[in-house]
């Protein structure tokens, strides 16, 4: 009887095991982003994110959300700057695999990427203002460390600057640091606990000036996206 028991805890030690090796086959080890805001509401993101694959896994994914704080973002432009990528669209977000689709990855590897966000008309004529959703929450991965550098075409009033954890309106707020026209942001996993790192900043009505374009922005990544 006892060896039955002993039998049936090593069996589910193993399936538990198994089974949290499954939801979190890898870690980002270090999250570096520059996000610079253009006049046109604009962001130029360059990301360089290094991963921890527990065992050999499929490609590293990377997901743009399209949707903000109640507004739509575009994605005009990526582009992988490492290795190979893959991109699939939703209607709330953009899906982009980085690595080789038949070759599985193990270990520590690196990936660098850089890609352009418009995040629209002003939707307020009393004032502009900026949000970003800068880490996702760990779903897409456990981040241990993370350095967000956002630099502004004009000065801002710090005092208008939200930098919170969760959902927009959670109450959990991260201490940065402000040079001039650039925010630096450093988190790690204690801080983040598993959730998402939202940037929210109101600026006087003019900040930007915003020119839309005429085609939709996926024309030329339609059949990426939809491979």
């Amino acid at each position: 009887m006892k060896k039955v028991i002993l039998a049936a805890i090593i069996l589910f030690s193993i399936v538990l095991g198994n089974s949290v090796h499954a939801q979190s086959s890898f870690e980002i080890t270090d999250f570096q982003a520059t996000i610079r805001v253009r006049e046109d509401n604009t962001y130029e993101i360059f990301e360089k994110v290094n991963v921890r694959f527990f065992g050999p896994s499929e490609r590293y994914q990377r997901v743009i959300p399209l949707t903000m704080y109640r507004q739509k973002i575009s994605l005009r432009s990526f582009e992988g700057l490492s290795t190979a990528y893959e991109m699939k669209k939703t209607s709330n977000s953009v899906a982009i695999l980085l690595g080789e689709s038949d070759i599985a990855v193990a270990g520590d590897r690196s990936y660098s990427y850089q890609y352009t966000l418009f995040a629209g008309e002003d939707s307020d004529p009393s004032k502009d203002f900026f949000f970003l959703n800068v880490l996702p929450d760990e779903s897409y991965g456990r981040i241990l460390q993370a350095k967000i550098e956002i630099i502004f075409p004009k000065e801002f009033d710090i005092t208008s600057l939200s930098v919170n954890v969760g959902e927009p309106e959670d109450q959990v707020f991260i201490p940065v640091e402000i040079r001039n026209k650039q925010i630096t942001i450093r988190v790690t996993d204690e801080e983040l606990e598993g959730k998402k790192l939202n940037v929210y900043l109101v600026l006087p009505e003019g900040y930007f000036s915003v020119s839309v374009p005429k085609n939709n922005v996926f024309t030329s990544l339609t059949w990426i996206a939809n491979a």
